[in-house]
């Protein structure tokens, strides 16, 4: 998908409108949507493996690893974050004292939700069996914070395949080349090879309908802007306003390119049903790309994005 307008060339603001389609910063991206919309029950419905995620009002459904892998100290209290002064030795039950504890705590909850009902006794005990299931995927303890594409797939793929989250949000770094601009073809090609590694290893997985992963995952590459037609007197390039993406699987036509950009590199009119430039129509907005992403997600845009008509070919 080419030419897509995001009216801004400042890093927040543009990453902030290509996933969420709008301008309030306290809106959530279209994979928090999803998540919320579709994954709501799962043990880890958005899980954020990079830094560059809108959680808007469902914040309580994303599970991030965060800059120091904040996530595992939560189920691992061994790797919490060390405290100053002297430390006591710590308390490491045996598992049949753990299995003890927990039958202890659960009773105690049940005898609570007996006395006095609560949705937080509730909440509390499904964040028990989402830590079990989260702890089940193995890697988490072992991924560091990083923006290697390459570090993230094999967890992501792993919490889909084990229908523990419905989004994962993945990053890569590195491509602001203000300088020396001969360094987007290195990190183009090492990015790319991490891209097929993870659509083959989606291909390889089982779906839960019969099918393979790839055919019920929807895959969304995204750069928050785009650099500049002519190099700076760096040998750089600078931002530039209209950025591309992909999207691959999720049973959607693929091996099409959609919308595109004029001989100056703006944003071309296009027809949003059919995805063919059309020089009598709007540019396609990053309002349009995010509703067409959320439609194809069986979401209903009405309430969430309002200023711009979807970009039905996405999914037509």
């Amino acid at each position: 998908i080419n030419g897509i307008n995001v009216a801004s060339v400042a890093h927040p603001q543009s990453s902030h409108r290509i996933l969420s389609g709008v301008t309030d910063d306290t809106a959530a991206d279209f994979a928090a949507i999803a998540a919320a919309t579709h994954g709501v029950d799962l043990a880890a419905p958005y899980l954020v493996l990079g830094r560059t995620a809108f959680s808007g009002p469902y914040a309580s459904l994303s599970a991030r690893t965060g800059s120091a892998n904040q996530l595992v100290t939560l189920l691992d209290p061994l790797v919490s974050f060390p405290v100053e002064g002297k430390q006591g030795l710590p308390l490491i039950p045996k598992v049949e004292e753990e299995a003890l504890i927990r039958e202890h705590v659960l009773a105690r909850a049940a005898r609570e939700q007996m006395e006095r009902p609560s949705k937080r006794l509730d909440d509390f005990v499904a964040s028990l069996e989402r830590s079990d299931a989260i702890r089940e995927i193995g890697q988490i303890g072992e991924i560091e914070f990083s923006r290697n594409f390459d570090a993230q797939i094999g967890l992501a793929v792993e919490a889909l395949e084990r229908d523990l989250c419905y989004s994962v949000q993945m990053e890569s770094g590195g491509w602001d080349t203000h300088e020396n601009n001969e360094q987007q073809g290195q990190l183009a090609d090492g990015f790319y090879a991490n891209l097929m590694t993870l659509i083959d290893e989606l291909i390889a997985r089982p779906g839960a309908q019969g099918g393979k992963l790839i055919d019920e995952t929807m895959v969304v590459v995204i750069s928050e802007m785009g650099r500049t037609p002519r190099l700076n007197a760096a040998m750089g390039k600078d931002h530039w306003p209209v950025t591309s993406a992909l999207v691959i699987g999720g049973g959607l036509p693929g091996g099409r390119v959609l919308a595109g950009t004029t001989d100056q590199l703006d944003a071309a009119g296009v027809d949003l049903n059919t995805g063919e430039v059309d020089n009598g129509a709007n540019p396609l907005i990053y309002g349009s790309f995010a509703g067409g992403l959320l439609e194809a997600a069986g979401i209903d845009t009405k309430g969430i994005i309002v200023n711009a008509e979807p970009f039905h070919a996405i999914h037509t």
